[in-house]
């Protein structure tokens, strides 16, 4: 699927050459099939904007045989924002290998968040998909497959915690994993705001720059920055187990 930069290629056809899946490399063709199609639907357009009839028509099946490989729709963004946060963090990991040593906290955490918004922005689809994990797409799923998410998400947390603190001098892991947590949020609460809907599109020509405009990479860059540096001086505190 190629949606956007680091993405993995599974461009196979939308519609399998066969009717039912009864094989489990046919049932897991399938799977990959409607996967495809709702990274490529999310490539044009927002997830409230994408339905499960359309996801279905799209992959050539009715809605009620898509239920047979993903529960609801948004399992089927789950299982994509999963995939999405795996190829970032390799991209990112990738990133941060290349940066030079011997610098010190403050300078490396400065190019640790410029890489880690940068490599975001460049993922219209990731940051999509993470403004609505809270509100929609960890709703109408059942809880075990929400238990299921959760523990992947602690694990990509930790992967991405151990990598900034491994990069950035006097950032424990502790302290790098609160980094982590908290960035999620920022991620959930700035892409809406960068992106916003027709009306404000339509009344920001009318409104100061200043009021409706949003830079999502330079917001998040800023906001990582402030973060880790708090992080490290609260690290260094007396006292602090």
């Amino acid at each position: 699927m190629v949606v956007e930069n680091g993405s993995r290629d599974v461009g196979q056809p939308a519609a399998p050459d066969f009717r039912r899946a009864r094989r489990p490399e046919q049932r897991d063709q399938r799977r990959r099939a409607i996967l495809a199609v709702a990274e490529e639907l999310l490539a044009e357009r927002a997830i409230a904007e994408i339905t499960l009839r359309e996801i279905a028509c799209r992959v050539g099946l009715a809605s009620s045989n898509v239920l047979r490989y993903f529960e609801s729709r948004e399992a089927i963004f789950l299982e994509l924002f999963d995939a999405a946060y795996g190829d970032w963090l390799a991209a990112l990991r990738s990133a941060v290998a290349e940066l030079p040593g011997g610098r010190d906290g403050a300078a490396a955490a400065s190019r640790v968040a410029e890489l880690w918004a940068g490599s975001l922005a460049a993922r219209p689809a990731l940051c999509e998909m993470w403004s609505c994990l809270a509100a929609v797409l960890e709703r109408n799923v059942s809880a075990e497959l929400v238990m299921r998410f959760k523990l992947r998400i602690v694990e990509r947390h930790t992967a991405l915690a151990e990598l900034i603190a491994a990069a950035v001098p006097g950032l424990a892991k502790t302290e790098a994993l609160e980094v982590a947590s908290l960035a999620s949020t920022f991620v959930a609460g700035l892409w809406p705001l960068a992106n916003p809907g027709p009306a404000v599109v339509e009344a920001s020509a009318h409104l100061p720059a200043a009021a409706v405009h949003v830079d999502f990479a330079g917001r998040m860059e800023r906001l990582l920055v402030l973060l880790m540096a708090g992080e490290r001086a609260i690290g260094r505190c007396p006292g602090r187990s």
